[in-house]
């Protein structure tokens, strides 16, 4: 799947929730992207903190790894080896 950002253009946790289950019953990834979490969106591409909440709150209920994409790169080139590092578990 190509990465999404669910709150473009509408600022609602349902859009990404949908997104990462789709892609968990295809067997693919969900790469979720956010522009900017504000208070309040002031344009399109924004998303409001407590939105942004929600969804994290969302995927804490699912089998699914959430980490920034740096923690995820790291992990799959190797970086995370040199130090402390905690990857996905096997939820």
């Amino acid at each position: 799947m190509n990465a999404y950002e669910p709150t473009y253009d509408i600022d609602n946790r349902e859009l990404a929730l949908r997104y990462v289950r789709k892609a968990m019953n295809d067997g693919h990834w969900a790469i979720v992207v956010f522009h900017e979490v504000l208070e309040r969106p002031r344009a399109a591409g924004g998303t409001s903190k407590a939105v942004h909440r929600e969804i994290l709150e969302g995927l804490s209920g699912l089998p699914v790894w959430c980490a920034p994409m740096r923690t995820v790169f790291s992990y799959f080139t190797g970086a995370a080896e040199a130090g402390s590092f905690s990857g996905p578990s096997s939820r």
